[in-house]
């Protein structure tokens, strides 16, 4: 029988084991640009603040030594609120983690979506051990990271992931899940990893071309921020979860005012009266918001539009905002992608949301079509007529055909939708809309381009923004500097008026 101090000496002991560091795993992690995942859970959390969970856990083969079974896990606090966090540990099996690893895993999922924290997975492995569940017995295989983060944590916790190493697997699937995923240049994900591609296929390939940060970042879209190194992919996480309540029942927090990022004259020569004349929206989404709040996602995916996360006299709210140095503002089936999932997050976490519109419509051509414009651009449209947060739509410039009506025009209902002076709304634009209308008759003139540039003349007035708010299509047409103030008032309303949907739980 062992005494109170063999007890304890071998609890010691056990602990000491599953969370020691060996310098040749430093030395791995160094050489690769990236921590290990104690360092980064230390890095991410509040100092102090750790509680791990299944500390203890190994590989339920005997023979097999896997400290902490691959994964650690536990709660803590980011800016004093609770978090649930997990972190594959790369050092043991290249991450992939075991099947204890594997009923921690979801204790802890199930306890972020009982207790409603947000839940963070730092990742860096290939998923389930194989060593574990090779053979038939994959029948039985965990299915719980899929339906748990659907079922249990979709739009009702925020769930954040972190791609910090080769995540081939398990892991991208899970991060294509999640409502924010920061990857840094050190890192990959795909379905597979290279050496199974060339055994499968013969397809030699990096892990770069297979799955590096620039192809999610700019093709895929899976990911939603870029960091320059892992300490800033934690910051960035702090950052995003600054503007997010700690479940679905509750309202974003607010922060004390703040100044404006820039002066509201400004505007007038940000945004030239000409419209055919490009310019920066980032550079109006500046001078609108609280300086230095803004958060923006996936800017390069799908560029025609800008989405961000920004603050108005310290309140919260998502940015839909067309970018004209960008194919003029036209859209294209990413942008409507990076649009539809957006509108979706600020709608599980009850954001406002305001349009900054200047679109001239959709892109056009075969191979857009391809690329499945038609149901891609439907996709936004649906998440529209689901969405019941506040919206607001703000019309700089041009407002033409399908895509105002995407970029939340007047027949989507948002609570308010003004124009400046300088906007022009309609089915389509000028240029176009004479080619196809009087086509027959500048055919048939003598001088037909002075007969397009008459007619072009006259097609204009129509487009006229005080024509629509004369059939109250437009709730006003504002000055331009009076844009933050009427946003802020709006907000404001919306705010005040915020309460919890039905349930007091998250699920």
């Amino acid at each position: 029988m062992r005494t109170w101090d063999e007890h304890l000496e071998r609890l010691r002991a056990a602990r000491s084991e599953a969370s020691a560091t060996t310098p040749a795993q430093m030395q791995r992690a160094q050489a690769r640009g990236r921590m290990l995942c104690r360092q980064r859970i230390g890095c991410l959390l509040d100092p102090g603040s750790f509680d791990e969970a299944g500390l203890l856990t190994n590989s339920v083969l005997p023979e097999v030594a896997a400290p902490a079974d691959g994964l650690v896990c536990g709660v803590g606090t980011i800016d004093g609120r609770i978090v649930c966090v997990a972190a594959d540990d790369g050092s043991v099996f290249g991450g992939a983690r075991g099947m204890a690893a594997e009923r921690k895993l979801r204790q802890l999922r199930l306890r972020a979506a009982r207790d409603g924290h947000p839940f963070i997975w730092l990742q860096e492995g290939s998923g389930a051990r194989i060593q574990e569940q090779m053979g038939a017995t994959f029948a039985g295989a965990f299915a719980d990271p899929f339906i748990d983060q659907v079922q249990k944590m979709s739009g009702r916790v925020p769930t954040i992931a972190a791609l910090l190493g080769n995540c081939f697997g398990q892991p991208a699937f899970v991060a294509a899940l999640a409502d924010f995923v920061v990857m840094t240049p050190t890192a990959f994900a795909g379905v597979s990893g290279p050496p199974i591609v060339a055994a499968a296929t013969g397809e030699n390939v990096s892990p770069e071309e297979l799955g590096g940060h620039r192809m999610h970042a700019e093709q895929t879209g899976l990911v939603h921020h870029v960091a320059a190194d892992e300490l800033a992919a934690l910051a960035a996480i702090r950052i995003y979860l600054s503007y997010f309540p700690d479940h679905c029942h509750q309202r974003p927090p607010a922060r004390n005012a703040a100044a404006a990022g820039g002066d509201q004259r400004d505007l007038l020569q940000i945004v030239p009266s000409d419209l055919k004349a490009a310019y920066d929206m980032r550079q109006v989404i500046r001078v609108l918001v609280d300086q230095d709040s803004v958060f923006e996602i996936k800017p390069a995916f799908g560029p025609a539009v800008i989405t961000a996360y920004a603050r108005i006299d310290g309140l919260p709210v998502g940015l839909i905002a067309s970018q004209p140095l960008h194919a003029g503002g036209a859209l294209d089936p990413a942008s409507s992608d990076k649009m539809a999932s957006f509108i979706a997050v600020a709608e599980s976490f009850q954001m406002p949301l305001v349009f900054l519109q200047d679109v001239p419509g959709f892109l056009v051509g075969s191979e857009v079509e391809r690329q499945g414009q038609v149901v891609r651009a439907t996709h936004v449209l649906a998440a529209l007529a689901r969405s019941t947060t506040p919206k607001f739509t703000v019309i700089l410039r041009k407002a033409y055909g399908l895509a105002y009506m995407v970029m939340c025009g007047y027949p989507v209902h948002p609570r308010s939708i003004v124009a400046w002076p300088t906007a022009s709304i309609s089915q389509m634009g000028p240029g176009p809309g004479v080619n196809v209308i009087f086509h027959r008759q500048i055919a048939a003139a003598q001088d037909p381009d002075a007969t397009r540039a008459q007619l072009g003349e006259e097609f204009e007035k129509l487009l006229d923004p005080y024509i629509a708010a004369r059939h109250g299509y437009l709730d006003d047409i504002i000055d331009p500097r009076e844009t933050r103030t009427h946003l802020s008032n709006e907000l404001a309303r919306a705010y005040s008026a915020w309460r919890p949907r039905p349930g007091s739980r998250p699920c």
